[in-house]
């Protein structure tokens, strides 16, 4: 489960997919970050994830960090754009030092966020490297073409040894959903060959391509390079909470069902009720190609979200 702790952010990307639910609420109460935390607690749960939004930005964030390691949990992983000042990065690193801290830390070409932005980012990366903070970096692509010399400079100066990577959610709905994923089949391969030939480790985060969109040298290609790719490829409910304590199965379904975390135990019982309320729908209306699939039991049709109105 990844918790929203604020709904404001310092970047403005093009592609992001958490705008539906970007309503310049605020921040997340302190009251509400505790309910949250026992939540966690009594479903078992070893890790904490914070999203946003820019977590970062949030007015407490330094008292987030302390009621986590109060509740005595193993780990916390940040998902962020990077872009925070000294304060931050010294609440990061202090954290740190008592439990572990994960940041995966989504990179921006400096052609869309500026160079000012981006040395920013690349120079506290490479200070929480240099003081044993574990970071991923990640990439979105958001264009069949995308230009991402400037991501694997990143991954070179600094010696990351961690990639994350994920086709964009597309905001509004392709016309041809089948040439919307096979524009980035090619783009996607190099980016991984790229990848394997500095020895970086790749998980793909969410809206995998079909494995339909891939002519067979392209699929022994991926197998290749990312082996669990096709394996792992059915995509499962995430649940993100806002700061209303609203849940929702991803980002890209917020519009179709939010639930109210009160109403539930623990995140089993709402897991599953996702699981019936969309996954399974969306299952039985897969069209009649899809069904006939070898690849189906693995396999959506790309981002459910995509299916949506269906």
């Amino acid at each position: 489960m990844n918790i929203m702790i604020t709904d404001y952010c310092n970047l403005s990307c093009e592609y992001c997919f958490a705008k539906n639910e970007m309503t310049k609420d605020g921040e997340i109460t302190l009251e509400n970050f505790n309910y949250i935390l026992n939540f966690l607690k009594h479903s078992n749960e070893q890790s904490v994830n914070l999203i946003g939004g820019e977590p970062t930005l949030h007015s407490d964030f330094g008292q987030i960090l302390n009621m986590i390691k109060e509740c005595d949990f193993k780990a916390v992983n940040i998902y962020t754009n990077g872009l925070f000042g000294k304060k931050v990065l010294e609440t990061i690193y202090n954290f740190n030092m008592s439990v572990p801290i994960n940041l995966i830390i989504n990179l921006n070409s400096p052609k869309i966020i500026g160079d000012i932005a981006y040395n920013k980012i690349l120079s506290n990366m490479k200070e929480l490297i240099h003081r044993g903070v574990s970071i991923v970096l990640g990439l979105n692509l958001f264009e069949p073409n995308y230009d991402y010399d400037f991501f694997f400079d990143a991954v070179c100066n600094l010696n990351i040894q961690k990639v994350r990577w994920s086709v964009v959610v597309p905001l509004h709905k392709p016309i041809n959903v089948f040439l919307y994923y096979k524009s980035f089949v090619d783009s996607v391969i190099r980016f991984l060959q790229k990848c394997h030939d500095l020895n970086c480790e790749t998980f793909c985060d969410c809206n995998r391509i079909p494995a339909c969109a891939f002519d067979d040298k392209q699929l022994r290609q991926m197998i290749y390079l990312q082996p669990d790719y096709f394996i792992s490829h059915k995509c499962k409910p995430v649940l993100d909470v806002d700061i209303n304590l609203n849940v929702f199965r991803c980002f890209a379904t917020s519009n179709l069902l939010k639930l109210n975390l009160r109403d539930f135990s623990n995140i089993t019982e709402i897991y599953s009720f996702f699981c019936f309320a969309i996954d399974k729908r969306n299952d039985n209306n897969q069209p009649q190609k899809c069904k006939l699939c070898n690849s189906s039991k693995n396999c959506r049709n790309g981002c459910i979200s995509i299916n949506k109105r269906e």
